[in-house]
């Protein structure tokens, strides 16, 4: 499952993509990515990821945000292969019991926010 959303100011539900400089429609948020284990490594989630990204440009977005749990290896493989910066602190966000109850580390309740520049001359 796979989801993306366009920033609108007026709706609270997006909260990550809050910022003082962002106007309707020129941010999109990458959410509810989940690939079954026996799918991870194939390149799916990148795929995945890649096509979310050409649909944002198609859109007018400029900026792609996402979120992910951070101790885990997803984090560094959205900053170092896919191009992802983390552009806000992190924040307590999941539930210690949903984090062990998929087999996570205890760190894995907080977030990391990440975002990647969507225009063509910043990759």
């Amino acid at each position: 499952m796979i989801s993306l959303n366009l920033y609108d100011p007026e709706d609270l539900s997006i909260a990550n993509l809050r910022a003082p400089d962002a106007q309707k429609g020129d941010k999109v948020e990458i959410s509810l990515l989940f690939i079954y284990p026996k799918q991870s490594g194939k390149g799916v989630g990148g795929q995945a990821i890649r096509y979310l990204e050409e649909l944002g440009r198609e859109l007018g977005a400029r900026v792609v945000t996402m979120n992910t749990a951070i101790g885990t290896h997803i984090l560094e493989w959205y900053k170092g292969k896919l191009g992802y910066k983390e552009c806000r602190p992190r924040e307590k966000r999941y539930l210690i019991e949903v984090v062990r109850a998929l087999g996570m580390p205890d760190e894995c309740v907080y977030a990391a926010f990440l975002e990647k520049s969507l225009d063509a001359g910043d990759e």
